[in-house]
């Protein structure tokens, strides 16, 4: 062989000897055991990059090549996948003499989208729930005391008397998405399942006692009518949430902000007004039935607070756990009395009509349905993340 070939043949030797050099194709893989606790594989090689897996004191792995400070291995994903990242140098010791294995760090790129358990930005979470509250109050009263040509000391009294038929149970929405760490927006409704108004021992009652001028009574007589209606409250709530990192499966979270409550109160009863006369120079006395009835939207501001529990199945799945506490208004809603014309009890052919006039007065009667918005609600469900 000439010179000039040889020296054509060294340098081709030469190039391909350096290209593998650069190119870190002459590396053997180095068996790594990891020897100190919170080792973890992340997604970069550098500090404070997203958390792929933990790798528990003791495990075995197998380094493709060094960067830095930093090994790079392959770890295998809950579902199964093969996943690259970097582990650095002081949580392992390597289990046998390593081939130097040097390569410059690469270009900077965007974050992986494989993330540790927790660590994922946005979440929808569906779930149902139980709701503990009282509401309303147990009754409404009435009172009236007159007297009226013989008729002396006539006395009026009504009670609403009513309960929930059982208490609500509900369904749960909400989207969540951080933007800062932990920390992150959340936007939800809760919305409870209508709850039924009942009749308490006989629900709306009525009594009247009267004496007559010439010291004959007292009497008395009562009359009682059926009640009904329901309630339902749902509020929209803007809050802040923050999720404790925790690196693994649970993750605990704690939210708060402000809820719009809307909904609405229905109820129907009936209640007595008692009424007298003179006729053919007599004196009579009865009373009428009046329907009364509540009919009003819910619409206004309060807050909530709650805290939670992610169990994560996987990166994007898992189950929820969740439990807050709504504060909102307590409403009075007034009975309002139905204008008409009604008949008597004991005189069935005598009728009167009241007049918005008369309404007006009958309204002012009746004490307000309280209604209590505020409750305290826990929940579960399914939550997907992404």
């Amino acid at each position: 062989m000439s010179e000039k070939l040889r020296r054509k043949s060294g340098i081709g030797l030469a190039l391909i000897l350096g290209l593998l050099l650069s190119t870190g194709l002459y590396a053997q893989k180095v068996r790594l055991i990891v020897i100190e606790e919170g080792a973890v594989v992340q997604v970069k090689p550098e500090a404070g990059s997203d958390v792929i897996q933990d790798v528990p004191l003791g495990a075995l792995l197998e380094a493709e090549q060094k960067v830095g400070e930093w090994y790079e291995v392959k770890v295998t994903s809950r579902l199964g996948v093969s996943l690259t990242g970097y582990i650095h140098e002081r949580f392992i010791r390597t289990d046998e003499v390593p081939v130097t294995i040097t390569q410059t760090p690469p270009e900077a790129s965007p974050p992986r989208e494989v993330r540790q358990a927790g660590i994922k930005k946005g979440d929808i979470a569906v779930a149902v729930g139980y709701v503990s509250a009282s509401f309303m109050n147990e009754k409404s009263t009435y009172t009236e005391s007159w007297s009226d040509g013989l008729l002396v000391g006539v006395s009026e009294r009504g009670e609403i008397a009513h309960k929930l038929e059982k208490k609500p149970y509900g369904l749960g929405f909400s989207f969540s998405y951080l933007i800062a760490g932990g920390l992150g927006i959340q936007l939800r409704l809760d919305y409870n399942f209508t709850a039924k108004l009942e009749a308490v021992e006989g629900g709306s009652t009525y009594t009247m006692t009267w004496s007559w001028e010439d010291g004959r009574g007292p009497f008395d007589l009562t009359d009682a009518w059926n009640v009904s209606g329901e309630l339902s409250v749902y509020p929209i709530s803007a809050n802040l949430i923050y999720k404790l990192q925790s690196g693994g499966s649970l993750v605990p979270y704690f939210s708060g902000g402000v809820s719009y409550f809307l909904g609405s109160v229905k109820a129907s009863s009936t209640r007595g007004v008692g009424i007298t006369w003179e006729a053919d120079g007599s004196h009579f006395l009865d009373y009428l039935d009046v329907p009364i009835k509540i009919d009003e939207s819910i619409g206004h501001i309060g807050f909530n607070l709650g805290a939670g529990l992610d169990f994560l199945f996987s990166p994007g799945f898992g189950v929820n756990l969740d439990a807050a506490y709504f504060v909102g208004k307590s409403i009075e809603q007034a009975w309002q009395h139905s204008a008409g014309t009604y008949y008597g009890n004991n005189f069935t052919d005598k009728s009167w009509t009241l007049d918005q006039e008369n309404i007006e007065f009958l309204n002012g009667q009746v004490s307000p349905l309280d209604v209590n918005t505020s409750f305290f609600k826990i929940q579960a469900g399914i939550k997907v993340l992404f």
